[in-house]
């Protein structure tokens, strides 16, 4: 009766901790992705800036993300989660309020370089990581419930974006977006988070690779 009970203490407890991590997932998203792609002809617009320009800018952060996403991969494993992504969250709203703030094309890219990392610390990159750690073999329920959370972020932010924009303009949006991700995702990923992971046994009969075995394939 008592492993039951503290069976089912453990479920509620991952439970509770994966809607967290999918709260997280849905305003990370809807800020530090679908904030840009809602606003893009607004700030080509106001700047004077081409779309053309302003999206290719955007697309710095996720190729910076991509590639800072292998560092971050080997720090989550050295440091765990509740750091490294608490820290990410930091980064993405700073970077945001750069985006913002910015003057010129030059800053504005640098800017969304910043977003980037935190992009590649609390996306789907380090959610997956998180969820793979945690939940092992169970896993293929709450990856599911953390990819569509992910989806959802557009559904609530798209509308809510452009409500902000009718109101306001693309820079005091981007401000309050930024307050946003920090408000909700900076306690989140610290409260709900592992702070560090055992370390993961290493079975003989698994097939390991290091990052340029996986480039070169």
């Amino acid at each position: 009766m008592t492993i039951e009970v503290a069976d089912a203490t453990r479920r509620s407890g991952l439970g509770m901790r994966l809607a967290a991590l999918s709260a997280g997932q849905i305003v990370s998203w809807g800020v530090l992705y679908y904030g840009a792609i809602v606003a893009g002809s607004r700030i080509a617009e106001q700047t004077g800036w081409t779309l053309l320009l302003v999206n290719g800018l955007f697309s710095i952060s996720l190729i910076v993300s991509a590639v800072a996403g292998i560092a971050v991969g080997r720090l989550l494993d050295v440091r765990g989660p509740r750091l490294v992504m608490t820290i990410g969250s930091m980064i993405g709203a700073v970077g945001f309020a750069l985006v913002a703030l910015a003057p010129n094309p030059v800053v504005f890219g640098l800017a969304w370089g910043v977003v980037g990392i935190g992009q590649a610390s609390v996306l789907y990159q380090a959610a997956f990581t998180v969820v793979t750690r945690r939940h092992g073999a169970r896993r293929q329920g709450a990856l599911t419930i953390v990819t569509l959370a992910g989806g959802l972020a557009s559904t609530m932010f798209a509308p809510l974006i452009a409500a902000l924009l009718a109101a306001m303009d693309w820079r005091g949006t981007f401000l309050l977006l930024a307050a946003i991700l920090a408000v909700v995702t900076i306690p989140i990923h610290w409260l709900s988070l592992e702070r560090e992971w055992s370390p993961t046994p290493h079975r003989d009969t698994e097939e390991h690779h290091t990052v340029s075995s996986v480039l070169r394939t």
